[in-house]
């Protein structure tokens, strides 16, 4: 039983004569379910991400423990109905403390076609629906009240590895626009995106790595010129900068708790303070609203689902226009 959900057969990771082996790196697969490449050997350190993997007698995965840098950052334990191959459910545990649930649910074919997640007092949050399709496989997220959060088109190489990822700036409406991503097929790892507003490309990142670990993003314009970037410390986003065109700079800078969940998001313009950008989640970290307020403390929007971690001039997220504004017109 995941904690709230009532599922058949018993965490195997219960069982003994497990193996355990270490990677470097998490591939997406088409089945929905995760691949590990890159083992690391017994007794050297490592840096940046890696992923323990505890298996059982039948090698199936019933235990994964997520690193940074050497520490522990997360871990999932996996369920299964007895000796079936693939997993039903598996939990979420963050600093000893069981966080979320999910359940999984399959096709004849073993693929993932629906995911739910609770609290660990079992209420629902989130789900997912994947439908596989002829060249890719679409999945179309929602909340727990099943108004939609996010539309994804992901791509597969021959082997079943993602390389290509499309996600739709608005999830409600596609004409918004969307994100290309392209990923190498040994690491997964991102290595370049574009942004495609009205059938034409209005920003490219490129992606640079250090030890495994994703260090920075360069974002261009369409003639290519560099206008921000997103500096990245132990996994996590900590600060993007603008350069703006007549002249100096707008910055983002984010701060995270304990679980390495984002709270606050500070926008800065010429080295003054804008506005912050706050989160209501679930106990399972569900995002919940996002809020925007002056430095002052005086409510300026408020944000449905997803989560919104920079605005523009007139307070909307990229892309969308949902936000329910109390302050209009130019915040800066």
């Amino acid at each position: 039983m995941l904690a709230g959900v009532t599922l058949a057969g018993s965490f195997t990771c219960a069982l003994a004569q497990t193996t355990v082996h270490v990677y470097r790196y998490e591939l997406s697969l088409r089945s929905g379910d995760a691949e590990y490449r890159g083992e690391i050997p017994t007794g050297v350190p490592a840096t940046g991400p890696s992923y323990e993997i505890e298996r059982d007698q039948k090698g199936r995965i019933v235990r994964e423990t997520d690193f940074e840098d050497g520490k522990a950052v997360s871990i999932w334990k996996y369920h299964y109905d007895g000796a079936q191959k693939f997993y039903d459910g598996k939990e979420t545990w963050i600093d000893g403390q069981l966080t979320a649930t999910e359940r999984v649910h399959r096709n004849a074919k073993s693929l993932i076609t629906r995911t739910e997640r609770h609290t660990a007092e079992g209420e629902l949050t989130s789900y997912a629906v994947r439908e596989d399709l002829a060249d890719h496989i679409e999945v179309h997220g929602y909340t727990a009240d099943s108004k939609p959060v996010a539309h994804v088109k992901g791509y597969y190489s021959a082997s079943g590895v993602m390389i290509r990822r499309v996600m739709y700036l608005s999830p409600e409406s596609d004409e918004a626009g969307f994100m290309e991503s392209e990923f190498d097929e040994q690491t997964g790892h991102p290595t370049s995106s574009r942004q495609i507003q009205d059938g034409k490309p209005t920003v490219i990142k490129k992606y640079s790595y250090v030890d495994g670990d994703l260090a920075h993003v360069d974002a261009l314009d369409a003639q290519g010129t560099l206008f921000s970037v997103d500096a990245y410390e132990d996994g996590l986003l900590r600060k993007r900068g603008y350069k703006l065109p007549q002249g100096g700079t707008r910055e983002v800078r984010y701060s995270y708790d304990e679980r390495r969940w984002l709270v606050k998001s500070e926008i800065y313009l010429l080295g003054k303070a804008v506005c912050v950008l706050t989160y209501d989640r679930d106990s399972d970290g569900t995002i919940q609203r996002s809020t925007a307020f002056s430095p002052n403390g005086t409510l300026w929007a408020e944000y449905p689902p997803p989560i919104v971690m920079d605005v523009g001039r007139d307070g909307q997220a990229v892309g969308r226009s949902d936000a329910l504004l109390h302050r209009t017109g130019d915040w800066w």
